[in-house]
């Protein structure tokens, strides 16, 4: 039982430490409530199969940017205060299975209390541009912190979030063990040893899942429905003829409006002594653009614009018939 720390030289050599197990933001996934990746992409991940090489976004790094500025808002809240040297990129690790290991924000002491193991608190932070209802927080940040809690031994957390960069929230947390061991620990255990050492494929969950696997089709190659499948497939066929139904009724209402503004750029009600007047469309071309011509450009330069040829391949297109 217990946890050891692995104390990062620098960020490359924390992305690695990373790697060598299951984070925090993987359990989201194992457990089905991470909305932007399956069992099967972190599968091909954790098996070297696809490098982990996902460009660091705006929005991830102003999130990595405000971890400092939430953690201070959080301090000033609870009274907490923050473990400075938590500011640091470390891993915990579990030390019977080392393939469980977390990087918590920071760490914070108990108010007034001494700083002892049992007044250790995690504090997770999050940047959102997303109202967050305090009493049904997002299922992935609360699998994360049980997660955090489970490894590094720690009774008590609180998950902080700035919404919008001007809102600022939190929530305390208390460690549920029946949900680390049973749900969590068990759910990685499974994964671990039978997906990534086994080398055993998850099942597809997703479309995108589909497409990593099999990016092209193979000829001549037919499935065969099952009755779900075709019970599917009639939903599908309805609800495109609805759709086109939809289309056609919204296409001649633009149509009826836009006669009736004729050369104005906008349509508004008529203002009587009860109410203003309401602005209702508007119909405006947009600003004047440069675009190349690629076909005159061909016709007239047709040796240069063959140098430039690239061939790329072609994504799978789906038609219903």
């Amino acid at each position: 039982m217990g946890n050891y720390t692995i104390h990062a030289k620098n960020h490359q050599e924390w992305l690695e430490a990373r790697e060598g197990g299951i984070g925090s933001s993987d359990v989201a996934t194992l457990l089905g409530v991470n909305p932007w990746q399956t069992p099967y992409q972190l599968w091909l991940v954790k098996t070297g199969r696809v490098l982990n090489v996902e460009k660091e976004s705006f929005l991830m790094k102003a999130g990595h940017y405000l971890e400092d500025a939430i953690s201070h808002f959080c301090a000033d809240e609870t009274g907490l205060e923050i473990i400075k040297s938590s500011a640091e990129e470390f891993i915990v690790v579990d030390k019977d299975k080392p393939y469980l290991r977390v990087s918590p924000d920071r760490y914070a002491w108990m108010p007034e209390l001494p700083h002892t193991k049992n007044n250790k608190v995690i504090i997770e932070c999050k940047s959102t541009q997303n109202y967050i209802d305090e009493d049904d927080i997002p299922k992935y940040w609360f699998s994360q912190v049980q997660y955090q809690m489970g490894v590094c031994g720690i009774d008590k957390a609180v998950v902080a979030w700035l919404t919008q960069g001007r809102q600022f929230n939190y929530k305390w947390l208390e460690f549920d063990s029946e949900f680390y061991h049973d749900v969590i620990v068990a759910e990685i255990d499974r994964f671990w040893n039978e997906n990534v050492l086994g080398d055993k494929e998850p099942e597809l969950t997703d479309i995108n899942d589909v497409l990593a696997k099999y990016p092209r089709q193979q000829d001549g190659m037919r499935a065969v429905a099952t009755d779900e499948i075709v019970s599917v497939w009639n939903e599908l066929k309805e609800t495109n003829a609805e759709i086109k139904r939809l289309q056609a009724l919204k296409e001649a209402a633009e149509s009826r409006i836009k006669v009736a503004m004729g050369e104005a750029e906008s349509l508004c009600t008529q203002a009587t002594a009860e109410s203003p007047s309401r602005l209702l469309a508007t119909w405006k071309a947009g600003k004047s653009s440069e675009r190349f011509n690629e076909a005159l450009f061909k016709e007239q330069n047709p040796e240069v614009w063959a140098q430039y040829l690239r061939t790329t391949e072609s994504t799978r297109r789906f038609m219903l018939k």
